[in-house]
């Protein structure tokens, strides 16, 4: 409990058994990030060449204690009178430190990241890729177990998709900053990747297919008024609409087909509140949408689990049409 006592009471003297302590839940984390063994410079210690380097791990765990037990003080006392201890909350903020280093050295690496995750989770949300666990890591793949849809077309690989994949030159922009705009560019690929006969791939892949892009892009591209004036002549006002990445027409028709007449109402009231929140840039919050129709929160559910199968059908159906288009 060396933590929760050095929050409670900051003795001088225990100063150094807190230092000793942080400099191994640090170099724990960080083996296990896998950040341990890329130079120090990826987390903005540019002047040390390796986290072996006693000097390099001293300059990090002296952060990493102002980060924690000066600016997060106040948090921490606070997390003491619900907790018993926050042993645990300090290496929560160890991962949040490592983040903001990493965010300081790459912004663009982290926006890239950000904006792919976001995609990732609205595509799942709405049934279109689904989540699997593997032995190499998180993969996504598309929802329904149908054939490829390019025929005879290989499988096409998500990096060389990404490499490849038009409209970087303002789409970089989007993503090296993170924005509703740069998930959806980001939500867009992933749609025609399908679309080009792709069933799967690793989030580690598209990731660093992503970061190496935008990165190469704008080294590339000069900041100058031309650049500018093309970004705001395609710059949306407010947010970006739903049915600018799904076909919702066929979603209403869908609804449309249902035989009860309540559930109808329901599903079309539904379907509105998801482009309200999407346009608005908000999280798909099930129990935020009931309470505004009214519904109890079993039937909304229930209801959610329908509409999210229409979105699942319409978007296998818009991803065979793309590839046929390619094709």
């Amino acid at each position: 409990m060396k933590f929760t006592e050095h929050v409670r009471n900051p003795n001088p003297e225990g100063f150094n058994l807190v230092i000793e302590a942080l400099a191994v839940v640090l170099r724990n984390r960080m083996r296990k990030k896998g950040v341990f063994r890329l130079p120090p410079a990826y987390l903005d210690y540019p002047h040390h060449s390796s986290w072996n380097d006693t000097e390099a791990l001293k300059d990090i765990v002296y952060d990493f204690y102002g980060y924690c037990f000066v600016q997060k003080r106040r948090s921490l006392l606070g997390a003491l009178d619900k907790k018993a201890d926050i042993e645990g909350l300090v290496v929560c903020n160890v991962d949040h430190f490592l983040f903001m280093r990493q965010s300081k050295r790459d912004s663009y690496g982290y926006n890239s990241f950000k904006n792919c995750k976001g995609s990732l989770l609205t595509l799942e949300s709405l049934g279109v890729v689904v989540q699997e666990k593997g032995v190499s890591g998180k993969t996504f793949r598309i929802a329904g177990k149908e054939g490829n849809p390019s025929g005879d077309h290989p499988e096409p690989k998500i990096a060389d998709f990404v490499c490849k994949y038009p409209g970087w030159g303002l789409g970089a922009h989007d993503v090296a900053r993170k924005s509703k705009e740069g998930a959806d560019f980001v939500s867009r690929l992933i749609i025609e990747f399908f679309a080009a006969g792709g069933m799967g791939f690793r989030f580690e892949d598209l990731v660093l297919a992503v970061k190496d892009k935008v990165k190469s892009c704008l080294k590339v591209q000069s900041f100058d008024e031309e650049i500018h004036s093309n970004r705001n002549a395609v710059e949306h006002a407010g947010q970006t609409a739903l049915g600018e990445l799904f076909d919702l027409d066929c979603v209403r028709g869908k609804i449309a087909g249902s035989r009860n007449s309540s559930t109808r109402v329901d599903l079309s009231a539904m379907l509105q509140s998801l482009m309200d929140e999407y346009r608005q840039g908000g999280d798909f919050n099930l129990a935020e949408m009931a309470n505004k129709m009214g519904l109890p929160t079993s039937t909304h559910h229930d209801q959610w689990t329908r509409l999210r199968g229409f979105f699942q059908d319409c978007a296998r159906s818009q991803i065979r049409m793309i590839g046929k288009q390619q094709g």
